[in-house]
């Protein structure tokens, strides 16, 4: 799973029918730009052959000054996510 691959370093958890959550810990959490960009990289590659999984994306950083509970940092990522889904879906 391309997810799996990327994030190996932490936990992958299905949260509904097509969507997962990863919550970035260690190297992957100190590398999570870097990875999030080769993630998209690969997506975008993906479409542009027609072949393996596409995945929209999006990341959010527990923010303690704001965040009242993790649905906060969800909901930002989940945001990221949708306007991922978008730019993919222009692309093809």
């Amino acid at each position: 799973m391309l997810i799996c691959r990327t994030f190996h370093h932490s936990p992958v958890f299905r949260i509904g029918g097509d969507e997962f959550a990863v919550i970035l810990t260690g190297q992957d959490f100190e590398n999570k730009e870097a990875l999030l960009a080769r993630l998209r990289r690969q997506v975008e590659e993906n479409t542009r052959i027609g072949e393996g999984p596409v995945v929209a994306s999006g990341l959010a950083e527990y923010a303690p000054d704001t965040d009242q509970s993790v649905e906060d940092v969800f909901n930002r990522a989940d945001h990221q996510m949708y306007e991922d889904k978008a730019r993919l879906k222009a692309m093809s």
